[in-house]
């Protein structure tokens, strides 16, 4: 398992220039607000293309501006947790979950079996009926994790995974997190800025980092290393 990742992708001012290769493992994505963390995860999810450059993941080349190849979002197998979670808000807690599996071969009780597995499995199991609008913001990133699991993906994309939780829930999503990350094959990028994510939660640090000579006319260089 593995993901080679060179090339630069353009955002307004933004310029962010991509160098990395990771494995199977957890690997914290660290910098300030800004810097071009969530475009990152944007670029991987298949939701952004890249401007130059080639993204290849488990061997499999999903973008390359070369020989003008780009696999979509939806053809990746990527599990990802935005900020803002983005559960579909007219589907139910289950459907919201069920809704990655029913793009598979399964049938549409087994993938609510599963769902409502998973869902009890987390801990979230008596939110299956209610809509995302009725339940609070820790409440609605719980599911969005379950959601971003629930199909075993070849890569996890989590941005800020536990900024809405309290501390005690914060402390046993981590612990939970710490079991399903590191038994899942694939690699595993969290973008945080808590400095106890990164030590319980991942093998290695990325800080994205700004060089002194950055600075293009109006535009921010970003530059990320190894």
């Amino acid at each position: 398992m593995s993901v080679l990742l060179k090339g630069t992708v353009h955002q307004g001012r933004l310029i962010l220039d991509i160098d990395i290769v990771a494995g199977d493992e957890v690997v914290a994505i660290s910098g300030v607000n800004g810097i071009g963390k969530t475009t990152f995860l944007r670029v991987l999810a298949g939701l952004l293309p890249l401007d130059t450059g080639i993204l290849q993941v488990n061997g499999k080349v999903l973008d390359d501006v070369d020989h003008q190849l780009f696999v979509p979002a939806h053809m990746r197998n990527v599990g990802m947790v935005f900020q803002d979670n983005v559960l579909l808000p007219f589907l139910s807690v289950l459907e919201n979950v069920a809704y990655p599996i029913l793009s598979t071969a399964m049938s549409r009780q087994q993938a609510r079996q599963q769902a409502i597995d998973a869902l009890t499995d987390h801990g979230v199991g008596h939110l299956a009926s209610m809509k995302p609008a009725q339940l609070s913001g820790g409440q609605q990133q719980r599911v969005a994790l379950v959601r971003s699991l629930i199909n075993k993906p070849q890569m996890v994309l989590l941005d800020e995974p536990l900024s809405a939780l309290d501390a005690d829930a914060r402390r046993d999503m981590r612990n939970l997190l710490l079991g399903q990350l590191k038994t899942l094959p694939g690699t595993k990028f969290i973008v945080t800025h808590d400095r106890l994510d990164i030590a319980e939660l991942c093998d290695r640090e990325i800080a994205f980092t700004q060089p002194q000579s950055g600075a293009l006319g109006d535009e921010t260089q970003t530059t990320i290393v190894r």
